[in-house]
């Protein structure tokens, strides 16, 4: 038995051809009682208002050439917002399935004639990342042979999950970090309070002079020494941040992931990429909904707006400036950093031994 076609629920009257529209025109003038026919015939026929204008004149309305001009132009305009929005949307989804990274690069800038990558190496990536005479957790590639098989929050980094696409984005921030304005060091040179085992300001931040405070997506005003006691890792964030994207749910796994042994603070740095665009707490409370982080946890920086993000600092319990970085890291990369200094840092405070990083 022949499959019966479903009637269409659209109304005849907007099925109508140009002729039917101007047959029914009249008597639909007629009786209209609304303060717009313009907008009135559009919408019960239908059609644009251009069209609207134009099928009313036909019938007499007295509708004057200029209007129909500014009609002209103004769906004109609405036709090449339209275009260029589906442009942005089309380059977005090429972005997303463009390959940035492979076994040789880290980060794929491009191809060459002949197919072959270039790009930033998993090498060039780790040394780019190196201090002078320190070693640092490798940048490349995460080391699929570890066996996370007890925590289900780990990353794989398989090709196709979550993580393999914060990596591809991560790999992009590196590529950034080399261009003028962004900073390519894996610790900050201009911070002089990493290391500093005499310095227990949180970098500056809690002093004899000065205590910042910054409201939270809560809407209250916190210091960051409320956490005094625990490890802190801050992630300085932005919503215009291609790479911040990446990075924030790296953030959200390791929140649930160590609830006890980290607590993770996101500060805001700017609303846009404008000058001087400040944050506010409606900026902290979008980030952390979008991410689903905990909304006391995400702040706004009143004075961070100029900051290269993203980038991080880990504190210890006591305030001292353990490790700075700015760019994009992988979950495996901060669970090593946090490891190795929060190990460092226990040692010194039980013994005085200094690791190589202190001073």
């Amino acid at each position: 038995m022949a499959k019966k076609k479903s009637k269409s629920t659209t109304p005849n009257r907007k099925r109508m051809s140009r002729q039917a529209h101007l047959s029914s025109a009249k008597a639909w003038l007629a009786s209209y009682q609304g303060k717009s026919p313009v907008r009135g015939y559009a919408k019960w026929f239908g059609v644009s208002r251009l069209c609207a204008l134009l099928e009313l004149r036909k019938i007499g309305l007295n509708i004057s050439e200029a209007q129909i001009q500014e009609e002209k132009r103004a769906e004109e305009r609405i036709a090449t917002s339209r275009a260029l929005a589906k442009q942005r949307k089309e380059q977005a989804e090429a972005e997303l399935d463009f390959d940035y990274c492979d076994e040789h690069c880290s980060f794929i800038a491009g191809y060459t004639s002949g197919g072959v990558p270039y790009g930033v190496t998993w090498e060039e990536a780790r040394d780019l990342a190196r201090q002078p005479g320190e070693e640092i957790p490798d940048l490349g590639r995460p080391d699929t042979s570890i066996d996370y098989a007890d925590d289900p929050l780990a990353d794989t980094g398989n090709p196709g999950s979550d993580s393999w696409t914060d990596a591809k984005a991560l790999g992009m921030a590196l590529l950034l970090s080399l261009s003028p304005g962004c900073s390519n060091d894996a610790r900050q040179p201009d911070n002089p309070h990493v290391g500093d085992m005499y310095d227990t300001s949180y970098s500056g931040q809690v002093t004899p002079q000065r205590v910042k405070y910054r409201i939270n997506a809560q809407g209250e005003k916190i210091r960051i020494d409320r956490y005094a006691g625990l490890f802190v890792w801050t992630d300085y964030a932005a919503p215009w941040c291609a790479p911040c994207t990446p990075q924030a749910r790296v953030i959200h796994r390791l929140e649930r992931a160590w609830p006890d042994r980290v607590v993770f603070v996101t500060i805001m740095t700017s609303e846009s990429a404008g000058y001087e665009d400040i944050p506010d707490q409606r900026s902290a409370r979008t980030w952390a909904a979008r991410f689903e982080l905990e909304p006391s946890m995400v702040v706004a920086a009143t004075d961070q707006w100029s900051r290269t993000v993203p980038a991080h600092l880990l504190y210890s319990p006591q305030g001292h400036t353990l490790f700075a970085h700015t760019g994009g890291m992988t979950e495996e990369q901060i669970r090593e950093v946090v490891t190795r200094y929060t190990a460092d840092w226990e040692r010194w405070r039980d013994s005085g031994e200094q690791a190589g990083w202190m001073h």
